[in-house]
């Protein structure tokens, strides 16, 4: 993968043993890169080793030519939160059930087994001086939309009135490692509320523990946006440079208990998406 461009590594090393690592997931040139892959041996852990690596990784992405870098951090502890956000990035979405509850006991140190599933926190860090952004914005979430692609450092606005959609079918893709899967959707490539009842109906979001849409913010969406919140999807938040490029609406849905009143959020962006999430999963319900 190093080799292919597909990670960019940051290594840090003394008297040739590796004491540590942190990258950047490269999809493609004009996708945000997911950051992190990241280890300090433990004999050399708490001697700040980690912001260089840090560091070095934001100075080779932009090198690279990406528009961003994004994190998934936990939200069963505020650590990795905190040093996200001391590098720039900003609090975009909150996925409630992202993480498998086994996974979240490990991340919180609990003695005793967790039933609930976990939580990540999307941020995100523009590595372009305030970046225009030509946004679609359905009227069920423009408000909370704005608020938080501006948090990002984008300039929004009008939709461009020449954009296409993808073209590609609507379908769940599945992610075993986490046990969740996320449908992504553009323009009218998800052909009424029958159709999306029948990708419910489907094995792939069937045996999902959480589920995931993400709604392309290129062209207009409003009727998917009213057929997902027909069957129980809610918001998760704005992503930046996602798929093909393009910035999405991301919603959600869990199918198996998560955890909401115990989770960790270090920045009060963080927190008032958490409570508009809250909100909106009411409203839904």
């Amino acid at each position: 993968m190093i080799r292919s461009g597909h990670v960019l590594s940051t290594v840090a090393c003394a008297h040739g043993t590796v004491l540590g690592h942190h990258g950047a997931l490269v999809m493609s040139p004009n996708k945000a890169a997911e950051s992190g892959v990241a280890l300090i041996d433990r004999a050399w852990r708490g001697l700040g080793l980690f912001d260089p690596m840090f560091d070095h990784t934001l100075a080779r992405a932009r090198a690279a030519g990406l528009p961003a870098l994004f994190g998934r951090a936990t939200c069963a502890h505020p650590y990795s939160q905190r040093t996200e956000l001391n590098h720039g990035y900003r609090e975009s979405a909150l996925m409630l059930g992202g993480s498998p509850a086994a996974m979240a006991q490990a991340q919180q140190g609990a003695d005793h087994p967790l039933e609930r599933r976990g939580a990540n926190l999307v941020s995100s860090r523009s590595l372009r001086e305030a970046p225009e952004r030509a946004l679609a914005l359905p009227d069920r979430y423009a408000g909370e939309l704005r608020v938080v692609a501006e948090h990002v450092g984008i300039v929004v606005c009008d939709a461009d009135p020449a954009a296409a959609p993808l073209g590609v079918p609507a379908a769940f893709a599945g992610d075993d490692e986490d046990d969740t899967a996320c449908l992504r959707i553009s323009g009218d490539s998800l052909s009424g509320k029958r159709a999306l009842q029948r990708l419910l109906r489907g094995e792939t979001a069937r045996e999902a523990d959480a589920l995931y849409a993400d709604l392309d913010l290129s062209v207009p969406n409003d009727h998917a946006v009213e057929a997902l919140r027909d069957e129980g999807f809610f918001l998760s938040g704005f992503i930046y440079a996602g798929a093909h490029g393009r910035d999405w609406l991301r919603l959600q849905r869990p199918q198996a208990p998560v955890e909401t009143e115990a989770l960790e959020l270090a920045g009060e962006r963080g927190r008032w998406l958490l409570a508009r999430i809250l909100e909106d999963r009411r409203d839904v319900e």
